[in-house]
C-alpha cells in the first residue's frame, strides 16, 4: 500500500511539479520501510524506476528551468538519510556487501531465476500455494532448468528495456512488476520461495494484466461479453481464496497441506508436534519423532545423491533440533525422564560436533528441555546450569525463566548465566 503510495505521489510530482507531491512520496516511503524491512527497497526501486524512465519529464527540465529548488534539495536530503538510517539500523548495508564477497550468490541467483517462474504462474493462478514452501537450492552449473529458466527471465528484462526506452506504458508497469521479485536476487537467506514476497508486485501485476486485457480484448470483444468474463474470473478468484481461507484457519489443515505438498518439510513437524504437545498427546509427539528422523536421514540422503540441487542443512538442522525438544518434554510428561536426558545429551553432542559450535536459539530451546528433565529428576544443579546455558543462547527468554523460577531457591542464582567480565584496561603509557 505505501510502496503503491509513493509511486502515485512521484508520479503526480511529475505531472503538475508541486514539491509537496514528492516529499509525500518520501513520507510513504518512510511508511513502507517502517511496515516491513525489505519495504524501503521497494519503494526505492519504484521511484528510482519511475524517476529514471521520466527523467526527461520532470517539471524543471520541461520548463527549461533548474531543478535545483530549495523544496527538492531538501527533500532528496530527507530520502538520503531516510534511506541510510534504515540500511544501519537494520544491517541492510551488510546484505549489499555480501552481493560482491558471498561465494553463494551465484547459486542463489540461479535457485531464484528457477523460483520466478513459481512466482509467475501463482500470479496468474493462485493454484498450489502453500504457506510454507520447501524446495532445494541450486549447488552446481550443471542445473539447466536454472539456467533455462535465467535466460528467459533475460529476454524478459531485454524486452521491459525496450518497451521503457519507448516510453510504452506496458514497459513502465513490468518494469515496476518485476523489480520486487528481481530485488529477492540481491538478498541471499535459508528461505528461497516464499509467497509473501509477491505481494508487493501484485498491485502493478493487477494494472498490467488489466491494461493488457483492455488493450487486446476490448477493441475485439464485446463490452457485455468482456464484462461476463471478467465477473467470472473474479467469481472463480473469490472461490479459490474462500477455499485457501478454509486451510489458513485450522493449524492442523495447514499443517497437513504443507507436508501433503512437501513431505520432507521438518518445519511443519515441529509445529504439529507443539499441537500435539498442547493438546496433551504425549505419545502421539513421542511417535512422529520416528517419522522426524527418518526424514532426517532423507534428507541427507538426496543431498548426498542429488549433485544438482540441495537442501539447506542448518535450516534442516534448526527445525529437527525443535522436534527433539518437543519429543523431550513429552517424555517427561510420560515419566520418562532419563530417557529425555539420554537423547537430548546425544543429540547436542552429535549436532555440537557437525557444526563446531552449539550457538543459537535451537540449542537454547534443547539445553532448556534438558534441563526441565533433569528438574524433573530432581536434580537440580544440573538443571540450573542448562537453563543457564539456554538463558546465554536466548536472553530473556520467558519460558526459560519461568523454569529457573521453579526452581528451589538455592539454585536459582546458578542458572543465571554471570555477565562476562571486563576486558582489564591497558596500562597507560608512560
Amino acid at each position: 500500500l505505501f510502496t503503491v503510495i509513493a509511486t502515485g505521489a512521484l508520479f503526480r510530482w511529475l505531472t503538475v511539479g508541486r514539491w509537496w507531491w514528492i516529499l509525500s512520496a518520501v513520507l510513504a516511503t518512510g511508511l513502507a520501510a517502517s511496515s516491513k524491512q525489505p519495504g524501503v527497497w521497494h519503494a526505492v526501486v519504484n521511484l528510482v524506476l519511475g524517476a529514471v524512465i521520466f527523467w526527461e519529464s520532470l517539471p524543471g527540465l520541461r520548463r527549461g528551468e533548474s531543478v535545483r529548488s530549495l523544496p527538492l534539495i531538501i527533500t532528496v536530503l530527507v530520502f538520503g538519510g531516510l534511506c541510510y538510517w534504515f540500511l544501519r539500523e537494520w544491517g541492510l548495508i551488510h546484505h549489499v556487501g555480501r552481493i560482491f564477497s558471498d561465494p553463494e550468490m551465484r547459486w542463489h541467483c540461479l535457485t531464484q531465476s528457477r523460483v520466478f517462474w513459481q512466482y509467475a504462474w501463482r500470479m496468474f493462478i493462485p493454484v498450489r500455494l502453500c504457506s510454507d514452501h520447501w524446495i532445494p537450492i541450486t549447488q552446481s552449473a550443471d542445473d539447466g532448468v536454472a539456467w533455462i529458466a535465467a535466460g528467459v527471465l533475460g529476454a524478459i528484462l531485454v524486452v521491459t528495456l525496450l518497451l521503457v526506452r519507448r516510453k510504452r506504458p506496458e514497459g513502465l508497469l513490468l518494469a515496476l512488476t518485476l523489480a520486487p521479485l528481481l530485488l529477492r536476487f540481491c538478498f541471499r537467506n535459508q528461505e528461497p520461495f516464499v509467497e509473501y514476497r509477491t505481494y508487493p508486485v501484485m498491485p502493478w501485476f493487477c494494472m498490467l494484466s488489466t491494461f493488457l486485457a483492455g488493450t487486446l480484448l476490448l477493441k475485439r470483444v464485446r463490452p457485455a461479453r468482456f464484462a461476463i468474463g471478467a465477473g467470472v474470473i473474479a467469481v472463480l478468484f473469490a472461490g479459490l481464496s474462500a477455499r485457501r481461507s478454509v486451510t489458513w484457519n485450522d493449524p492442523r489443515t495447514l499443517v497437513t497441506d504443507i507436508q501433503r505438498q512437501y513431505p520432507l518439510h521438518l518445519r511443519s513437524r515441529s509445529y504439529q508436534q507443539h499441537l500435539d504437545y498442547s493438546a496433551g498427546e504425549y505419545q502421539t509427539v513421542i511417535d512422529r519423532q520416528v517419522v522426524v528422523r527418518q526424514i532426517v536421514s532423507d534428507i541427507f540422503r538426496f543431498n548426498h545423491e542429488d549433485k544438482r540441487r540441495k537442501y539447506v542443512v542448518p535450516q534442516v538442522l534448526n527445525s529437527y533440533m525443535f522436534c527433539e525438544q518437543s519429543n523431550a518434554y513429552a517424555l517427561v510428561e510420560l515419566g520418562r525422564a532419563p530417557e529425555a536426558v539420554s537423547r537430548l545429551t546425544e543429540v547436542i553432542n552429535f549436532i555440537r560436533t557437525g557444526l563446531g559450535n552449539d550457538r543459537g536459539k535451537a540449542f537454547g530451546a534443547l539445553y532448556r528441555a534438558r534441563g526441565n528433565a533433569h528438574a524433573s529428576l530432581q536434580q537440580f544443579d544440573r538443571a540450573a546450569a542448562d537453563y543457564a546455558r539456554a538463558i546465554e543462547r536466548m536472553p530473556g527468554d520467558f519460558e526459560t525463566l519461568r523454569l529457573i523460577d521453579a526452581l528451589p531457591p538455592q539454585f536459582q542464582a546458578a542458572a543465571v548465566p554471570s555477565p562476562p567480565e571486563p576486558a582489564p584496561t591497558p596500562p597507560a603509557p608512560r
